[in-house]
């Protein structure tokens, strides 16, 4: 992705004179996004002195019970993914609410994007680049990368949920 935009500010600087101040991206595969989440995205870029707002919605499953399987020879050993979070006495409803970046909207400061390594995600918190998120629904955040992802989006639509 970050090849493309770059180009694209590049040919609008050379062509048409013109730098945008600020560039929306916005991903394909998340088809119900809606005219309020860019509004919100673009809103709080502009109005929280952000270098960076992306959208997040909050995941299903506290990733503190999550785990790795390491290799031990014969079978596989579970090892918590997160080992420094105190699990006693902790039921999934008293877990911190955790959010995941869901790849719908990107708004982002033209510098920021000419400067970026595209080899490293736009949508995380970096150290020296004011990063703010927006909180998105989790059916608007339905991102289409498998078939069963597509049927679900199939039938969001189908029974009106959308």
């Amino acid at each position: 992705m970050g090849p493309v935009i770059k180009h694209a500010i590049k040919w609008l600087e050379d062509n048409e004179n013109y730098k945008p101040e600020v560039v929306v991206i916005l991903q394909a595969p998340t088809p119900f996004v809606k005219q309020e989440h860019i509004q919100k995205v673009v809103d709080k870029l502009l109005n929280s002195k952000s270098d960076v707002v992306y959208t997040v919605n909050e995941v299903d499953y506290t990733p503190y019970w999550m785990q790795k399987l390491l290799k031990d020879g014969v079978n596989d050993k579970p090892e918590l993914l997160i080992k420094d979070f105190d699990l006693k006495n902790k039921q999934g409803q008293d877990m911190p609410k955790i959010y995941r970046p869901n790849g719908a909207v990107y708004a982002a400061k033209t510098d920021i994007l000419l400067n970026w390594d595209e080899n490293v995600p736009l949508n995380l918190p970096f150290k020296g680049i004011n990063t703010r998120v927006e909180i998105m629904d989790k059916v608007s955040a339905i991102d289409i990368d498998t078939y069963f992802d597509f049927m679900f989006a199939e039938f969001i639509i189908k029974n009106g949920i959308q």
